[in-house]
């Protein structure tokens, strides 16, 4: 049985010669779409005491890889130096015991995820479109 999709081959192939010169979306274009993702990020960021509060601006876009192959931006708490800084954010990410108690402090726990999986369509639809625009497709 041979199954035949008309406009099929013609698509891989420009995909693949778009590909093989190394052609992807500019990393200006992704960048911003990451810091937009960020700042909406750090608006859902738990607000306990003055650590959290200062790490909240601490959440950014990093530019992980960037070469004519691939792209990667990574967004979060990355490279900060002091712990002291953003341990507030990083205890309420994954719970606590406060001070030795028995207690278990979850009020928070796995906000960054909740976050990234509540702008994840948004980020989806900004790449897509970011996509369509600089590889004229």
């Amino acid at each position: 049985m041979k199954l035949q999709i008309n406009g099929l081959n013609d698509l891989i192939s420009d995909l693949q010669k778009k590909t093989n010169k190394g052609i992807l979306p500019k990393m200006d274009s992704l960048k911003k779409s990451a810091d937009d993702l960020a700042e909406k990020i750090k608006g859902v960021a738990p607000v306990c005491d003055e650590h959290t509060k200062h790490g909240r601006e601490l959440i950014k876009a990093h530019i992980k890889i960037d070469n004519k192959s691939l792209k990667v931006i990574d967004v979060g708490l990355k490279d900060l130096g002091d712990f002291e800084d953003y341990k507030g954010l990083w205890f309420n990410q994954y719970g606590f015991h406060p001070r030795r108690s028995a207690t278990y402090v979850e009020k928070h726990k796995m906000w960054f995820d909740k976050a990234c999986l509540l702008y994840q369509d948004d980020v989806y639809k900004q790449i897509y479109n970011i996509v369509l625009k600089d590889l004229d497709l």
